[in-house]
């Protein structure tokens, strides 16, 4: 009598279940938030005039927007601003008086078109060299003001709407990322301060 072999073939992935993460790649669509420089901050070499501690933020306003934003969404990109100020290092508290001011506007506001995101992405799949097809993006200019008014910089700042997940929540939040990055990097140092002779 022949005893069953204790060895068993090994189990092969079959290609449908390979190409499962490759679809879920191509349908979320990661799609970085650009930063577009329009007025540089002032600098002293290579590091910020003003070491700003805190910051103030307002939504700016006018008779006629540039772009109407749902409520809803205009309060979910304050808040993710604050957030993302506060985390990290250095971390910006908001308060309702600064030296520096940051005033926002939003200036775009597009949420594509879903069904053609997902036939890019499919598309790409099969060596499409066409990306962002239905993407949307929510859009934000900001300037950065001094403590009477002055203008230190400005910005535009986007978040993508991409992929079949995309929603104007999540691009308002990168966007916010985008912003408070840029904040950090061109209005505050990243180096600590040294230490005074009396605080030894």
């Amino acid at each position: 009598m022949t005893r069953p072999s204790i060895l068993r073939r090994p189990v092969l992935a079959s290609p449908s279940l390979l190409a499962l993460p490759l679809l879920a790649l191509a349908l979320a669509a990661c799609t970085p938030s650009r930063t577009y420089v329009l007025d540089a901050p002032p600098m002293v070499g290579q590091q910020p005039a003003i070491n700003h501690r805190a910051v103030a933020i307002r939504e700016a306003q006018s008779a006629e927007p540039a772009q109407e934003v749902p409520a809803e969404l205009r309060e979910h990109f304050r808040g993710e601003l604050v957030e993302a100020l506060a985390d990290d290092k250095p971390a910006l508290p908001v308060v309702d008086q600064a030296d520096l001011t940051i005033a926002y506007r939003f200036i775009l506001l597009t949420r594509g078109n879903t069904p053609v995101r997902i036939g890019s992405g499919l598309l790409n799949l099969l060596g499409s060299p066409f990306y962002g097809l239905g993407d949307g993006a929510v859009g934000v200019e900001v300037a950065f003001l001094g403590p009477t008014g002055q203008p230190l910089g400005r910005i535009v700042s986007d978040g993508p709407i991409a992929g079949i997940f995309g929603n104007s929540k999540d691009a308002a939040k990168t966007a916010a990322q985008s912003v408070a990055k840029y904040v950090k990097v061109n209005y505050t140092t990243l180096v600590p301060p040294a230490k005074r002779s009396s605080d030894e």
